[in-house]
């Protein structure tokens, strides 16, 4: 389906953030987007997701890109400490090593692109087993 990912424009916006992850990411749109006060499905739990935080612009404006394998945890422990306006979710095969290594490029990727991220540093990181 059709992901609202808000208007085009520049990178540091959020249709340019979730283009530029959609690119890195096969050209898929994002499995689940939420809201502050929405929790992922049960399916969710036991998947490995790439995932891009929508900065609240009280909080500081900064993006953040994550991995993991608890979509629902972490997004309970981001919700309490970044207050994100929201959150894109793409589904990895290949598990927490595939998982990082798009983690890495997506955040290189972004930087590149002039996107502010909270945690720019984590894009030279480098996935266990896995080729760049």
């Amino acid at each position: 389906g059709a992901c609202a990912c808000g208007g085009g424009g520049g990178g540091s916006g959020r249709g340019g953030a979730v283009a530029v992850a959609r690119a890195v990411l096969g050209g898929r749109e994002p499995a689940l987007m939420l809201l502050p006060g929405q929790i992922p499905p049960p399916a969710a739990l036991a998947a490995s997701y790439v995932y891009l935080l929508v900065p609240n612009t009280a909080g500081g404006g900064r993006w953040y890109v994550g991995e993991t394998d608890n979509l629902e945890s972490r997004w309970r422990s981001h919700r309490a400490r970044r207050r994100p306006a929201a959150l894109y979710a793409w589904h990895v095969d290949g598990g927490k090593s595939a998982a990082r290594a798009l983690e890495s490029q997506l955040i290189r990727r972004l930087v590149a692109e002039g996107v502010q991220l909270s945690n720019a540093a984590d894009g030279s990181h480098v996935a266990f087993g896995a080729e760049e």
